[in-house]
Formats: structure tokens, sequence, C-alpha cells
């Protein structure tokens, strides 16, 4: 079993209706949710139609696993690379990552979900290696049975022992015939137990589950709101970049009935669909938005000193603070 985290961001998952739950009680059922394991610091969101369209197509070509749907969760890690945990059914379903290419691989509780779809990146094991995988030993090659057509040395692959599923790196490819060293580098495993697919859930049944939870989030929210303007008698300002937490922050000024400024800093390297949202916001909520222009500042930043990073931003202060 991977190590449970529990980060500042809490998760529930509802193992009745199928959905997730912003707080521990279900809006629909009205039973507990159960707890479950978000990574910190935890940015949880919505898998998209995007998302479940990567996420199924690499599903299908590494697996050979039909495609999932309902509810699925999505879970930024930190790191240099992009990776998003997958939570599907209340379950850590797998990593998807971005490095010179995208490639999905599942937990074993993930696969354990999708057991008897399996047809692809699988490696059959001896029972004799059952007892050394669930000590974390890795799978060595006297141990292999058999290993899927499309297994490549490099790939992330599940392997099947009796009633054991481990998930790791292949270090053999099919048709390989070695009689001595590692063949999957193991990373976590774990006993199986009966694990069927929950029937699917829509999101407006997760709005519903939710409904009343976020109305006291909201509530919560607006009273801060006030008790800080109260207190400081200071003119109240809007920063509003066009991202979801602006957007939230917007709405729950809006709601507290203060008179407020909202400002969008166009830093010169914005996407266009971004500052076209901005554009609409405005419009839709009757909101006047101030449009503070960084110009090129980060270009001409650039040529002195050359690519920010994350221990090297100048562009912060060039194409924020300074505007």
């Amino acid at each position: 079993m991977p190590p449970v985290y529990l980060g500042s961001v809490r998760l529930w998952w509802c193992p009745r209706c199928n959905v997730p739950l912003v707080a521990e009680k279900c809006g629909i059922c009205h039973g507990a949710g159960e707890r479950v394991p978000v990574t910190p610091p935890g940015d949880v969101r919505p898998a998209f139609e995007g998302d479940l369209e990567r996420i199924n197509a690499l599903l299908r070509e590494c697996y050979g696993v039909p495609p999932v749907d309902g509810c699925v969760v999505l879970n930024r890690l930190p790191g240099q690379d992009r990776v998003e945990e997958i939570f599907l059914d209340g379950v850590r379903f797998g990593l998807l990552r971005y490095r010179d290419g995208w490639r999905l691989s599942l937990t074993p509780e993930g696969a354990s979900l999708v057991l008897e779809d399996i047809t692809r990146g699988y490696v059959l094991a001896d029972e004799g290696a059952r007892d050394p995988i669930l000590r974390g030993a890795n799978l060595m090659a006297p141990g292999v049975v058999e290993v899927a057509s499309n297994v490549r040395r490099g790939d992330d692959v599940v392997v099947l022992c009796g009633d054991v599923v481990a998930t790791g790196v292949a270090r053999i490819s099919h048709g390989e015939v070695a009689e001595r060293g590692v063949a999957v580098k193991i990373k976590h495993a774990s006993i199986v137990h009966e694990v069927r697919r929950r029937s699917p859930a829509s999101w407006e049944m997760a709005v519903r589950a939710n409904e009343s939870a976020l109305r006291g989030l909201e509530e919560k929210g607006v009273r801060f709101v006030r008790e800080v303007t109260e207190r400081h008698r200071l003119p109240v300002l809007v920063s509003f970049s066009g991202g979801k937490d602006s957007m939230a922050t917007l709405l729950l000024v809006m709601k507290a009935g203060i008179p407020f400024r909202a400002f969008f800093l166009d830093t010169g390297i914005e996407f266009p669909e971004t500052v076209d949202y901005v554009e609409r916001v405005s419009r839709i909520y009757g909101v006047d938005m101030d449009v503070i222009s960084a110009g090129d500042a980060f270009w001409e930043g650039l040529s002195r000193f050359g690519p920010p990073g994350r221990d090297y931003r100048w562009c912060c202060k060039a194409v924020k603070l300074g505007p």
C-alpha cells in the first residue's frame, strides 16, 4: 500500500452515490463519506473532457482497458514535471504524468478496479514471487511467466501474481529471454480484495451532494469579507486573474454587498482566451474591470536576464509588482 497523505485540502467520497464530497456528509443520501488520501498541498479539481479523453486513450493504449466515466477527480502534485493523481470511485486510481510525452501508471488499487479488463501492459509472475513482492522486493527474471505483447523496457506495468497486484517499471521487453536480473522494478503492491466498479455518477449529482456544504463555505467566505472590510475601513480591491480562485473571490465580494474596484493585470504573455474570459466576466456580471498592462516588460527582461525560473523569479517584479 502507498502511504496515505492527508493534505490541507480535504476530500471525501460517498460510497453509495459514488460522488466526491467537500464535507464528510453526503447531501443526497445523508450518509458519511469515506476519507480520500490526497497528496499535499492539494489542488483538487474535476477531470474535464480533455483530461478524460487523454486518460481513456492511455488506458486503451497501455492496458487495453475500455473508457472510464463518471466523476473523475485530479490532484496536481508538486514537482518539476506535470503529475496528477487520478481518483475514481473513491480510489487513488493512478498517476498521469508528462515527461517527453504523456504516461499513465496505475496504482494496485486502481488496477484492481479494472482487473478483468486488463489485456495489455501486464507481467504475469510465478506464485513463488508473491511473498517477496509483498515484502517490497523487485520481480526477478526467473519469476516471470508471461509478458504482454506491448510491454517494452521502461514501460509502466501491472504485475499479476495470484491474489497480489503490483505496479512498477519493466526492465525487460516482450519476447526478451533473461535468466537473471530484475524484470520489473516494483513500486507498490497489495493483496487484491473483491473490487468492482461502482455505477458512474454525473457531476450534476455531485453538485447536489455538495450543495449544502458549498453554501456553508460560501456564507463563511462572505462573513470573512465583511468582517475584514469593517475592521480596516480601507478601499476594497479585487485582483482578478481569470482563474478559478479569483473568480470565487470576485463572487464572494459581490455577495458581501460592499463597494469595490476590480482590476486585471495583463502581463503581456496571457493567453488570448484568458483576456477574452476577463472581458466576458466583466460584461456578464456588470463589473468595471480596470486593465493594467505590463506591455513588453517580459520580453525586455528576457533579453536582459534570460528565462525566469522557480528560484529566479525576476518576472514577478517586472510584469506584476512593477505595473
